[in-house]
């Protein structure tokens, strides 16, 4: 059988919880004062409710003694009065808004000796009517005060009673009964003061321990504000190096472009011109045919530098820049394959980043290839324009559209791949044809 666990295990087991500081210690005090204006009213109008719905019971209950009849009515009526005035003149004092918690209490005090006073008249000088009053100092638990202050305010509607029986009676208390009766009113006092207490501490704890969570909290959000804040400060940090990254990436590709077409270029267009002299001036058929075959090899070796070339920097972007290049782009496909095209140009950045433009340019190249391999389809527009902080690149064609699993093979996926590495996206919409939506961000680039 499991031992059962410590009270520890279960966290604090204390209903106490006191201040830390003035600060705390200042704003229970202050929301104590404001609980009291706000429902000190409301308990009152309650008490009034109260003892005038339980007036007509009076009728059935001393049917035959009208004396005493006469008497509850009596005090009913001064208790309603005297509480609905306090209810509605007190609260609209100021210097009773700042004082709420005594106020609340004194009012009580009064109320319990004015009615102990009224319906003593009831009993004349039989003890047992204070038994009725031992209710009384039970208001005391809903009292917002700390010990001292609630054991005075116990014990002084327990003198008050007192006061209201042994004025209305004139009794000096040489009675046993009386004294008995004394007795338990002061039991009831100390019990109420207890209790009252025990409340006091519950309430000021989950105060204390709600101010500390709202305090937590506010302490998370500016934790969480610097967080982002320094989150978008680095995030914009990496796509500042991005940017220069893309830029000297760029320019690092147009450099190795030239240095290739300058050197290794015109080294190719030499050797192929030598090969061509050679095999001119050669008199044996052995040598013009080694000469002939040395041209054609470097003839295939100048095709694959201007693919090489072509990879690293797109020609048309370096000519004619990126609209006259998508434009060359998009005249060139028509005229080849015959499909009607259409550029449509949005707002763009001037000037457009070099690593924007070279990935916009492939992405085109790369979207147009799809649709002449798999769209089958006789109309194509091209659409470009920057949307706030995005560059948007749609290729929208009416051909056949996707294949139901929205794999394209290695088309889309370069797609995706050269979106992904600009900090972009790639996506694609059906509906007669397909439409290829890109957005790269421009800070990015």
């Amino acid at each position: 059988m499991n031992s059962p666990l410590p009270p520890a295990a279960f966290g604090r087991t204390s209903i106490s919880e006191s201040p830390r500081d003035p600060y705390e210690r200042a704003r229970f005090d202050a929301w104590c004062t404001a609980t009291m204006r706000t429902y000190a009213p409301l308990v009152g109008a309650g008490v009034v409710a109260a003892v005038v719905l339980w007036w007509p019971l009076d009728r059935v209950i001393y049917a035959n003694e009208p004396h005493i009849r006469a008497t509850f009515a009596e005090t009913r009526l001064a208790l309603a009065s005297f509480l609905t005035l306090c209810s509605l003149i007190l609260p609209r004092l100021a210097f009773i808004q700042r004082h709420a918690l005594v106020t609340t209490a004194t009012v009580t005090v009064i109320a319990s000796g004015l009615a102990s006073f009224h319906l003593s008249h009831a009993g004349g000088d039989d003890p047992f009517w204070l038994a009725f009053f031992y209710i009384a100092p039970l208001f005391s638990v809903a009292f917002l005060f700390p010990p001292v202050a609630r054991l005075i305010s116990s014990l002084a509607i327990g003198v008050s009673v007192a006061a209201g029986y042994l004025l209305a009676t004139g009794d000096s208390l040489d009675s046993h009964e009386t004294r008995s009766a004394m007795s338990y009113l002061v039991f009831t006092s100390l019990m109420s003061a207890t209790l009252g207490h025990a409340v006091y501490l519950l309430v000021r704890t989950n105060f204390l321990m709600q101010l500390r969570v709202d305090e937590q909290r506010v302490h998370l959000a500016e934790l969480t504000d610097r967080l982002e804040e320094r989150v978008a400060e680095q995030t914009a940090e990496l796509r500042l190096l991005h940017r220069r990254a893309q830029e000297a990436g760029a320019e690092q590709q147009r450099r190795i472009a030239r240095d290739l077409h300058d050197g290794l270029g015109q080294e190719l267009s030499t050797l192929r011109l030598l090969a061509g002299h050679g095999q001119g001036v050669a008199n044996e058929a052995p040598s013009r045919e080694l000469f002939g075959e040395l041209e054609g090899l470097v003839e295939r070796v100048q095709l694959s530098l201007r693919r090489v070339l072509q990879t690293l920097r797109p020609r048309l972007l370096d000519e004619q820049g990126l609209v006259e290049g998508l434009r060359t782009l998009l005249s060139d496909t028509e005229r080849r394959w015959g499909l009607r095209t259409a550029l449509d140009l949005g707002p763009l950045p001037d000037p457009c980043p070099s690593g924007l433009s070279v990935a916009l340019f492939r992405i085109a190249q790369e979207g147009i290839h799809n649709v002449l391999r798999h769209a089958y389809a006789s109309e194509l527009v091209l659409r470009l324009r920057q949307e706030g902080a995005w560059i948007v690149l749609e290729v929208q064609d009416n051909g056949l559209g996707m294949s139901s699993t929205g794999e394209g093979g290695h088309g889309l996926d370069n797609i995706r791949e050269r979106a992904a590495e600009m900090g972009g996206e790639a996506s694609w919409e059906q509906g007669g044809g397909t439409l290829l939506r890109v957005r790269l961000p421009v800070e990015n680039s």
